[in-house]
């Protein structure tokens, strides 16, 4: 978070050892990125890149998905280390997708702050982790499933980046919207896409939900087709929305029941 650890921790008496349990510590391997935040640990694994991440993680029956959300302390307050007993085999971010996006915004500052094009005037400027309040509803989604409920429709999104996703800042996001209020709810989103990658995302959707996926572009010349052959594509069980996205600052595509 911007402090040094180990200045820290030397300076203190063992008495507040605890308060160190909240600093957010950063980590990173490959393509892949991690943070923990006290019990909270967050984790980015970037598909299609002989992942060690994804590798190490199958073998002992933990989560790889694209994001993983996990509670070390189950629940408790300290970390549950006993054998058959490993938090990380389940991902609150599939049930309650919401619950990470603080996390993306705790690992895009990060990013940003440790880029070799940022300033170096704003190198370790300080990222807070910012929690949705514990009461707020979880939007109803369930990540890379094997099989969707009945009232919920299997939802893939492609995205194909361009030679400069980086670079331009690409990123996407699913909401729900609010047709009544005019509002939208944030369910899924890529803010941390690869240069010419192709990305995938499965879920299951409410059937009766009105979708806007919104893709955006920094530099505002889309993903198509000077930098690479870029596009994205939603299918939402057998109806298919794409786009070449060519040029602008961001594209919409709305699906599902909407008015």
């Amino acid at each position: 978070d911007g402090i040094s650890w180990k200045e820290e921790i030397t300076a203190v008496s063992s008495s507040t050892f605890s308060e160190f349990d909240e600093r957010c510590l950063f980590f990173e391997i490959e393509y892949d990125r991690s943070v923990r935040c006290g019990c909270d640990k967050y984790t980015q694994i970037v598909p299609n890149t002989d992942s060690t991440t994804e590798a190490k993680g199958f073998k002992h029956g933990l989560t790889t998905d694209e994001e993983n959300l996990y509670d070390l302390c189950g629940d408790g307050e300290s970390y549950v280390t006993a054998d058959g007993s490993n938090y990380e085999s389940s991902n609150i971010a599939a049930r309650y997708p919401n619950q990470a996006i603080p996390f993306q915004t705790l690992m895009e500052c990060h990013l940003e702050r440790t880029s070799f094009e940022t300033n170096p005037e704003h190198f370790f400027k300080p990222c807070i982790l910012e929690l949705f309040p514990t009461a707020s509803p979880a939007p109803s989604v369930s990540l890379s499933p094997t099989t969707c409920p009945s009232t919920e429709i299997e939802t893939t999104i492609e995205v194909k980046t361009d030679n400069r996703a980086i670079q331009h800042e690409n990123k996407y996001f699913l909401s729900v919207v609010d047709e009544i209020n005019g509002s939208n709810s944030i369910l899924l989103q890529n803010t941390s896409m690869l240069n010419n990658h192709v990305h995938y995302r499965t879920a299951c959707l409410d059937a009766n939900a009105c979708y806007n996926f919104t893709f955006t572009d920094k530099k505002g010349d889309g993903i198509c087709c000077d930098l690479g052959e870029g596009y994205y594509k939603i299918n939402f069980g057998d109806e298919e929305f794409s786009s070449l996205f060519e040029d602008g600052y961001k594209s919409h595509t709305y699906f599902g029941s909407c008015s």
